[in-house]
């Protein structure tokens, strides 16, 4: 069986110029464009860039043993057992650089897949092994935060009973 050409659908002649058409490759429809994302230093999480913006905006963290707990904190605490490395060359740049990776069975993607460690800060995690006393600490009094918080929870129905209608209240 031979395939049919599909011929291309014909567009009105008032249909603005510069809209993508079904036959146009996604480069095309989307030009590649510089994204304003720069690490916020307040929390390390990327965001949108206030302009003007820097080179060194955008640059990933310093990698310390502050920013990356999987690293050697001290001599008496050594890198965490599935902190792995790895040497390649970046063909754009034609220098060696450094690959790190998370290999923790319960940080692995749905394929199996290594997290990634190579623009990311990771300061505390309680998955190391050998444990660090610092995330542990920092961890149980955000979880002691949180309980304290939600000690004088109220809950509210979504939706009205009647007999919230008839008592007048206004939060269910």
């Amino acid at each position: 069986m031979v395939d049919e050409l599909v011929p291309e659908p014909e567009f009105d002649d008032d249909e603005a110029e510069g809209h993508p058409r079904p036959s146009d490759s996604v480069f095309d429809a989307f030009p590649t464009v510089q994204p304003n994302i720069i690490m916020d230093p307040s929390d390390g999480m990327p965001r949108e860039a206030d302009p003007p913006w820097t080179f060194e905006d955008a640059q990933a963290p310093p990698l310390t043993p502050e920013t990356m707990v999987c690293i050697r904190q001290s001599d008496s605490l050594g890198p965490c057992k599935h902190y792995r490395r790895q040497l390649a060359l970046d063909p754009e740049m034609d220098r060696p650089i450094i690959l790190r990776w998370c290999t923790c069975p319960a940080l692995r993607g749905t394929n199996g897949a290594a997290l990634s460690l190579r623009d990311s800060a990771m300061p505390h995690c309680e998955l190391r092994d050998p444990p660090d006393p610092r995330s542990t600490e920092l961890l149980d009094k955000l979880d002691d935060e949180k309980i304290r918080l939600g000690q004088n929870r109220e809950y509210f129905r979504m939706f009205k009973t009647p007999e919230d209608v008839k008592l007048g209240r206004t939060k269910v």
